[in-house]
């Protein structure tokens, strides 16, 4: 039970004892199996390993409990991770003035439009409803993105499946999950049924369209009409289990791709606020990444782009570093060992077959042979003296060359690393690493442009649950929608508003 309140106490205890020396060990933990964390020197090579040898895909459909929560289909075929790596990122410029005009929209319902009054709000709260909204625009697109009951649903959906394959997890012992694992996931079922009802006539929409379409159509570049829904039914009436076929199916992996967004966004949004509201007034970095978004605008001559958003330098860089010091999972990148014979890691070390590895990541992102001043929130610590971030295309395995002077790929958000692995690492990097990236950046963007926040004294602390850190849910910060002003790099702030305003 020690890990329950103590888990990121453990890491950093084994971390220094055995991790810094090259050494494997074993940690505790509540949310599953005990775990082999690996030392930094070990991460090249785990990386490596093929997945008959190391396997993510198992550790993640049984960290869900499926078949019981949700279905181990979703893990044998998953076609979404190309569709949200390849397709979606491909069309993040079409994409962009729809997620723009979710995130204002969003921004006015939950922060206000009042420019006179300071109005209190919940920040995890109201950085859910709009992750929630900027996600489902992606995904399905208007109008289920503005109905409150496919929103509230989705949001439901998600808590119910973390806390079914909690409970199922923590409260049932193996031989009963045949008999009773279903129950714990009766409410992450009704939640898809409730999904289904509104996503099933969409569904029906585009396969009936795909199946007329003439023999020799292929799957064009779709430009300003691209659906990413679309492509996951493409995907699915391709696929030769026929499993995948029905509007079910379709509506349980859409309704995963929301688990996966709606946390992540939300979490980071919230450290991130907290992070940059808390810093040190006198470096003024709320100020300094408002005006880079003005600039950005004004010499775009209007609507954000993807190219834009690649130019807002200072907030990539602070939002890497929100990610690395309130990283929210210390550990991470789970993987079991599927090798009969077992395996021998780079320590010398034997560990048999169902053994779970993993990496610190608490520790790593807080190490000073990394990181020198570890505890520190540095939003500058990722820029250059001449920053430039291009516009990461995992297809070409390198840069879209849109803007690049001197690139340098360790410095952008959705880079990953061997100390940095907030997105994880390695083949299992997070897929919607780069759709998250630039919606991450928009939504800090456009915040800051259409609100003034006040600065917080101190920093709400969160709670940590093992070694998972959630934010703290009951704290607030004051917003009032901004007036007309002279921002500090001597940009009209009106001349931004007007911008931000073409969007809508």
């Amino acid at each position: 039970m020690r890990d329950y309140k103590q888990g990121v106490q453990i890491l950093n205890e084994g971390y220094a004892k055995y991790s810094k020396h090259g050494r494997a060990w074993v940690s505790p933990t509540i949310l599953c199996q005990p775990t082999v964390m690996l030392a930094p020197s070990h991460i090249s090579w785990f990386f490596k390993q093929p997945e008959d040898v190391l396997s993510n895909k198992v550790v993640q459909a049984s960290l869900l409990e499926a078949p019981y929560v949700i279905s181990d289909r979703l893990f044998e075929n998953p076609l979404h991770n190309d569709i949200i790596r390849k397709d979606l990122t491909r069309n993040l410029e079409s994409l962009t003035p729809g997620i723009v005009e979710e995130i204002n929209v969003s921004l006015d319902e939950v922060w206000g439009t009042d420019t006179e009054t300071w109005r209190e709000v919940k920040v995890l709260e109201t950085m859910q409803k709009l992750a929630v909204r900027t996600a489902s625009r992606a995904l399905v697109g208007l109008p289920l993105c503005r109905n409150e009951v496919y929103l509230k649903n989705a949001i439901h959906h998600a808590m119910g499946m973390a806390l079914g394959g909690l409970v199922c997890r923590l409260l049932l012992p193996g031989v009963l999950k045949p008999a009773l694992g279903h129950v714990a996931g009766l409410p992450c079922r009704y939640f898809t049924w409730r999904s289904y009802r509104l996503l099933a006539p969409q569904i029906k929409q585009h396969m009936e369209a795909i199946e007329n379409e003439p023999s020799d159509t292929s799957n064009p570049e779709k430009g300003s009409s691209y659906s990413t829904l679309e492509n996951i039914v493409r995907a699915s009436l391709k696929h030769p289990d026929p499993r995948e076929r029905s509007p079910w199916a379709i509506t349980e992996r859409v309704n995963l791709l929301n688990f996966a967004a709606i946390h992540t966004t939300t979490f980071t949004l919230t450290n991130l606020l907290f992070d940059l509201l808390s810093s040190p007034p006198e470096k003024q970095y709320v100020e300094r990444i408002r005006d880079e978004a003005a600039t950005v605008l004004q010499g775009s001559n209007g609507p954000w782009t993807r190219s834009a958003v690649a130019r807002l330098y200072l907030a990539d860089s602070a939002i890497r570093e929100s990610m690395r010091c309130s990283t929210v999972g210390g550990r991470g990148a789970i993987h079991e060992v599927m090798s009969k014979e077992g395996l021998t890691l780079p320590d010398g070390q034997f560990v048999p077959q169902g053994t779970y590895l993993g990496l610190p990541f608490i520790p790593i992102h807080r190490d000073e042979e990394f990181y020198p001043r570890p505890d520190e929130f540095d939003p500058e610590r990722f820029l250059e003296h001449k920053p430039s971030i291009a516009i990461l295309d995992p297809e070409k395995d390198g840069a879209d060359r849109a803007d690049e002077k001197s690139v340098s790929k360790k410095q952008a958000l959705a880079t990953t690393s061997e100390t940095f692995l907030s997105f994880s690492h390695g083949r299992h990097a997070c897929p919607g690493r780069f759709f998250a990236a630039h919606v991450l950046k928009l939504a800090l963007a456009e915040m800051l442009l259409r609100y003034d926040i006040q600065h917080l004294p101190e920093r709400p602390v969160g709670k940590y649950i093992s070694d998972f850190m959630e934010p703290p849910t009951k704290a607030t910060i004051s917003v009032r929608r901004r007036k007309a002003t002279t921002s500090s790099s001597g940009l009209q702030a009106e001349k931004a508003e007007e911008i931000v305003n073409g969007n809508v």
